[in-house]
Formats: structure tokens, sequence, C-alpha cells
């Protein structure tokens, strides 16, 4: 048999090894130094929008395909690692989500350079397909949240996201990352493109982030090292506890735009604790954002305006199959509010049925929207409403 035939036969051999080994993925194995897998994940919705017009009476029942994500991974040496993610979805294109070269010299100093989450907010390393709430803060039928990259309109910036790429968590660039102590603490320090209005990556944005974890009380540390990426649970496979901090700084706007140029300046402080108790997954996680400099709040003489948030979300899970997966009940509140006088509230409260962790789960939910003092009148203005409650019903797999 021809050599060849045999690199076939091997190949064929590793990839069905690699499935029998791995409920989620399938995994190629060269040599002990030099693997990797592949994979594909997807998101399917049902929802039932509320009335988004006055005039008309206007809601929206619908099935989607919300997305569907191909995905590689793996090491062609101890040094070089790997990664890339390719999304599709309803009415978009196939795109980029996200692709990276991790050079990981030693635990405490590593390098990670290509289109890659931006370390700052924790929302922002938040696995896709691992948040507790799965509508994320992407809250159907506002349009009170503006973009980032749109500072010329009168409304708060999204304080969620921070790059036009994979719904603003991920952008082109570089990242210095470690993790010291055996994972008590961990920074990482990142140069992205700089998305100005006027003047694209004439400069550069930059982005900081700590995070500290008591390893010594039996806490485990977060993120994978290839990716930076965390969960919002780990559904009671870790105790973990997580404190973290981030500072992001950006032109988002050339003065020569309007006259008069905007840096966004921000910073952030969260926490995530989970811990394991009998039976029970209780998990919390808080967090708040402030951005200097989000927009402008008066066109008419470009004066600037801020943009505060800060949430709440929890999930407590019954670690035990109930029928044929694991049940759990989790909420999240939302407070976002610019200049002192726009403001927006949300609730999403979820009933999630784990069937085989995040490999296989529905959920049942809902999100409530409400717009307060300025926010209310500029909606009154364009005939919105200025309250707004979405069901959903959502199917994820993960292979």
């Amino acid at each position: 048999m021809g050599f060849k035939r045999w690199k076939v036969l091997s190949l064929a051999g590793a990839l069905v090894l690699g499935y029998a080994v791995s409920s989620q993925a399938v995994e190629i194995k060269v040599s002990d130094e030099t693997f990797g897998e592949i994979g594909a994940n997807l998101k399917i919705w049902y929802l039932n929008a509320d009335e988004l017009e006055k005039r008309g009476d206007y809601t929206k029942n619908e099935f989607y395909v919300g997305n569907m994500r191909f995905y590689a991974k793996g090491q062609i040496s101890k040094l070089v690692q790997f990664y890339g993610e390719i999304d599709s979805g309803t009415n978009r294109n196939t795109e980029l989500s996200e692709a990276g070269i991790n050079l990981a010299f030693v635990p405490e100093f590593q390098i990670r350079a290509g289109q890659i989450r931006v370390p700052f907010s924790r929302y922002q390393l938040t696995d896709d397909y691992a948040q507790i709430i799965p509508s994320g803060v992407a809250w159907t039928g506002s349009k009170f949240i503006s973009s980032t990259l749109d500072p010329q309109e009168v409304l708060p910036s999204n304080p969620y996201a921070f790059s036009p790429k994979n719904d603003g968590k991920a952008d082109v660039g570089a990242v210095v990352h470690g993790s010291i102590e055996k994972g008590m603490f961990r920074y990482a320090l990142g140069i992205f493109n700089e998305d100005r209005i006027g003047k694209a990556n004439k400069n550069f944005e930059y982005a900081v982030r700590v995070e500290f974890t008591p390893t010594m009380f039996g806490f485990k540390p977060e993120g994978d090292s290839i990716t930076g990426i965390v969960k919002d649970t780990y559904l009671g496979a870790k105790d973990v506890l997580t404190i973290g901090l981030g500072y992001d700084y950006e032109k988002v706007l050339d003065r020569n735009v309007l006259g008069k140029g905007l840096t966004r300046k921000s910073w952030t402080v969260d926490a995530l604790v989970e811990k394991k108790c009998g039976l029970w997954v209780p998990n919390l996680q808080l967090g708040y954002i402030s951005m200097n400099d989000s927009h402008f709040k008066d066109i008419s003489n470009l004066k600037k305006g801020d943009t505060d948030a800060w949430y709440v979300q929890a999930q407590l899970l019954y670690d035990q199959m109930v029928g044929f997966g694991k049940p759990a009940l989790a909420l999240r509140y939302d407070d976002v509010e610019a200049d002192d006088d726009l403001k927006v509230r949300r609730w999403g409260v979820v009933l999630n049925y784990y069937l085989k962790g995040e490999a296989a789960r529905i959920s049942l939910g809902f999100d409530n929207v409400s717009y307060k003092d300025n926010a209310k009148d500029i909606l009154k203005e364009d005939g919105l409403e200025d309250k707004l409650t979405n069901w959903y019903l959502y199917f994820q797999t993960k292979f």
C-alpha cells in the first residue's frame, strides 16, 4: 500500500478516534505536540416581539436561525497555537468572527494576535454559546442604544460594544497576556486598530484588563489561554470567583468631521462567583461600566456626553436530571444612563434546560425593556413604544 494511502487512512483513523473521545468536536491528532479540533455550533430562535410602532400595531412573530458557527482550534507545537470561527445567520453573509494565533512562551507571558477579543469588560470575553441569558445585551426592537461607531447621534453609546465585529466583542490587533501564581492573577494588554470615523486606522485603540481569583480558597482560574474566552457559567464543573478591572482608550471621531474630535475613555469593574452546593449551583455576576466622552449629547454646540451602565445577573441550577436534562432559572437586570436624562431599564428572565450542558440546551425567556426621561420623549416623537416585552424560545447545540 502506497505512502499516500497510508496517510489518508491515518487521518481518517485520527478523525474517528477524535470523534469517539470528544462529545463536542472532532479531534485530529498528528502527534503528541500537533493536534486540533473542528466543530459546528448552532442557535435557533422563536421570537415573539412586542409592539414596535404605535401606528399599525406591528408585532413580530417568527422562527429564525440566529447563528451557525464553524470553528477550528489547536496547536502546531507547544509554542504555536491557533483558532478561528466563521459565522452565518438569517439575513447575514458568512463572515469571519474570530481568528488568532497565540504564542505560548510561558504561562506568565504569551502573545495573541489576529481578529480577537478586546480585553476590557467581562461581556467582551464571554463565550457566545455560554451565556446564561441567550439574548445577551442585544435588546430586540431597541432604537435607543446607539452604536459606539456613531457618536454624532444624540443617544448614549452601547456600553457593551467596542468594535464593529462579533457583536462588539472582537477587533483586529494583538494582546500580551499571562497567568501568574497558577492563575491567581491574570493580565491582558491589548492594542487594536482604531475605528475612528473620518480617519480609520490612523492610530490605535488600547485596552487593559487584570483579574484576580482567590485560588487559596479552592476557586479555579478562568479563561482559555489560546482565545482568552470565559463563560457565564461552568454548570458546577468547577468553583469560580473572578474579580476583573478593565480600561479602554480610543479616538472614535476625527476632528475634521464635525470640527471637534471625540476620544472615548472607559473603565469597568466586574465579578463572577459560582460554587456548587450539594444539588444546587448558584451563580452571581455583577458589573459596572463608565464611558467618558462616549457621544455628543447636543450636536448644535458639540457638547460631549458620558454613558454609564451597571448590571446584575444570576442563575440557580438544579444539578440533577429532571426528565431529559437539568433545569435552571436565570435573570438579568441592566441599567444604562446617559447624561442623567436618557435612561434604559431592562429585565430578562429565562428558564434554561441543559440537555447536555451547553452542548444541547433549550431556553424559554423574555426581555422587558423600558425607556425613561428624555429617551421616552425621543421614542414618542418617532411614534415608537417606550416599553417592550419580547418572548423567545431558544435552541442551542455545540459539536
